[in-house]
Formats: structure tokens, C-alpha cells, sequence
């Protein structure tokens, strides 16, 4: 009689055992089918270029009200990254839009280095390839690009809500510092719903 209570429940915690790794397993395989299809959705990582003085995001050619549109992510490796605006759900942009200078001539002096407008343009634009990012989360980002023969950095022009970029060691345009904010998946769905977006036109 013993030895049959035994052998009962050692059947019953092996089902049970079964039962219960059945069961994580099927949550393990549900949540790995959820991260890959945001992982597919959302890309690389998705981020805010924030001026901490004001809070403002940059938008390409100026600073706005950090919203759906103001988030970018990076590919490709340091010295030539492009800054890829993040595209809407459910928009197609095979180029796709990244931030960009607006010429590329190759100047050799930086004290004749005139700045310029930053721009949203294709990725395929010859000022929207080499872009670097130096800095650290203390002392802030800065957007720097020396395709040109001389290190120019993004800079907001004070007072304004402008982007350009000029010579990092410009006087007249010193650089800007900017905190990387990256957003969750939970961010993104909450700007991307109609009052968010509402707010956010309404603020432009």
C-alpha cells in the first residue's frame, strides 16, 4: 500500500512538474513572439536629441516640442553614422530621412568655415553620412561631422530655435550640448495616440 502512495504521488509531481514547464514554456515562446515583432516594428532603438536648457527636441532643421516625430535612431558605426528620423507606423520611406547637412564642399581652414542649416533630406544625401556622436549623459552629446576636412559641430544658435552646424571651436556658434532620451515601447504608443499627436500639432 506504501509503496503504491508512493509511486501515485511521484506520478502526480512529475504531471504536475510537466504541467507547470508546459506552461513557461508556452509564456517563454509567447514573450519571444512579442519582442520580435517589436524588435521588427520599432528597429534600432528609437531616441530624443534634447536641449536641456529648454527641453526642446531637435526636429531636423529647428527644435520642437519633443512628440512622435522628433524621435531618430543611428546605424552604422562611429565616424559614419546616419541619423534616421523614425518613420511613422505603417509609412514606407525605402531611403529613408535622416539629418544632413546641406552642402559638402571640403573646406581646409576652420576659421573659413561658414555655417549652415541643418536639414531633413534623404539618407542617400552626400551630408548625411558621417556623422559621430561625443560626449556622455554628465556633460551632455554633441553632433559632430568632419567629412568636410574640419570637425564641424551641431549647434542651436541662442535665442533661437534653429539647427546649423559650424566649426566646433566657432565663437560665434558654440556647439550644443544634447541629453539622449531614449524612448520605451510604452512612450511610443502613448505619443502616437490622436490626443498626443493633437497636442503636438497644436504646440508647432
Amino acid at each position: 500500500m506504501k509503496t503504491f502512495q508512493s509511486t501515485a504521488r511521484a506520478s502526480c509531481s512529475s504531471l504536475l512538474f510537466f504541467l507547470l514547464l508546459t506552461a513557461l514554456l508556452t509564456l517563454a515562446h509567447s514573450a519571444d513572439k512579442k519582442a520580435d515583432g517589436v524588435t521588427k516594428a520599432q528597429g534600432p532603438p528609437p531616441f530624443f536629441l534634447q536641449d536641456s536648457k529648454d527641453s526642446l527636441c531637435l526636429h531636423g532643421e529647428s527644435f520642437k516640442r519633443c512628440s512622435i516625430d522628433t524621435l531618430f535612431f543611428v546605424v552604422g558605426s562611429p565616424g559614419s553614422y546616419q541619423i534616421h528620423k523614425r518613420q511613422a507606423d505603417g509609412q514606407e520611406d525605402p531611403d529613408g530621412t535622416c539629418i544632413s547637412k546641406k552642402n559638402c564642399d571640403q573646406v581646409t581652414d576652420a576659421k573659413k568655415v561658414v555655417a549652415q542649416d541643418v536639414k531633413l533630406a534623404k539618407c542617400t544625401h552626400c551630408g548625411a553620412k558621417a556623422w559621430n556622436i561625443h560626449g556622455d549623459s554628465t556633460t551632455g552629446y554633441v553632433l559632430t561631422d568632419s567629412s568636410s576636412g574640419v570637425q564641424q559641430c551641431l549647434v542651436r544658435p541662442r535665442g533661437t530655435t534653429q539647427a546649423k552646424i559650424a566649426a566646433c571651436d566657432s565663437t560665434e556658434y558654440p556647439y550644443t550640448p544634447l541629453q539622449l532620451q531614449f524612448a520605451s515601447a510604452a512612450d511610443i504608443e502613448a505619443m502616437s495616440s490622436p490626443g498626443a499627436r493633437l497636442i503636438g500639432a497644436a504646440s508647432d
